[in-house]
């Protein structure tokens, strides 16, 4: 095989930072890792910043319930009248606890923007809207792209309610295991986006076609971009 044949997509050897803020494991996912192999076999240099390596705890999966527990459910669940503004109040306080930001997140990402990588890529799932908004914000004051995806960016009013952020570049809804590293390429030429699948510009009139929709326009004024129990996985899409 020639030389040809085997040089790598970037020769410019630019780099990214993957901010993987998926807590639900104690590492970095199975697929964090795929989208690292595919940007450095295609010449990139790719950092992951995880927050479990600075002390964030991981999200408790399971545990032994107790009283309180069972107590909490039923007020969730309840349609008694006199404790409707009660149940209100505290899916509101709940909803605030799970999509606050992290202070030691946003310092570790703004050490790491200061390293002025190319490109971010963002691994969320919707209760961290705060931090990528904050995230966003931070990397536009460095003049650095970021992208965020996942699969759940198939759906239009999601993506749609996470596209005007200020700093964002890009959402990407679709697999791009194998794309990764164009699509990278892309962003730091300022080339076209929407040539891949499932990329929504957050200035552009039409979105790429999607590889999968699992949801319709007509939802989209009813979807929050931190709709409880719905998650998107990585920023660079699995």
């Amino acid at each position: 095989m020639s030389e040809a044949a085997i040089r790598p997509l970037n020769t410019a050897r630019r780099r990214t930072l993957i901010v993987d803020l998926n807590n639900f494991s104690v590492f970095p996912t199975l697929a964090i890792g795929l989208l690292v192999a595919t940007l450095r076999n295609s010449g990139f240099e790719a950092r992951v910043l995880c927050p479990l390596a600075y002390g964030v705890i991981a999200a408790e999966r399971e545990r032994r319930e107790t009283i309180l527990d069972h107590a909490a459910r039923r007020l969730h669940h309840t349609t008694w009248a006199p404790l409707r503004a009660t149940r209100d109040g505290a899916r509101r306080l709940r909803q605030w606890w799970k999509g606050r930001t992290d202070p030691r997140v946003l310092r570790e990402t703004a050490r790491a923007l200061d390293d002025r990588p190319d490109v971010v890529l963002l691994s969320a799932y919707l209760q961290h809207y705060k931090t990528v908004a904050e995230i966003c914000r931070m990397a536009k004051e460095r003049g650095i792209p970021v992208v965020l995806g996942g699969p759940y960016f198939n759906v239009a009013g999601t993506a749609e309610a996470w596209r005007d952020l200020p700093g964002l570049t890009a959402i990407v809804g679709g697999e791009s295991d194998l794309t990764v590293a164009r699509v990278v390429e892309a962003v730091c030429d300022g080339g076209d986006l929407l040539a891949f699948d499932g990329v929504l510009l957050p200035t552009a009139a039409a979105r790429a076609r999607p590889r999968r929709c699992a949801g319709s326009t007509g939802s989209r004024s009813r979807i929050s971009p931190t709709s409880p129990g719905i998650s998107t996985s990585s920023a660079a899409c699995r």
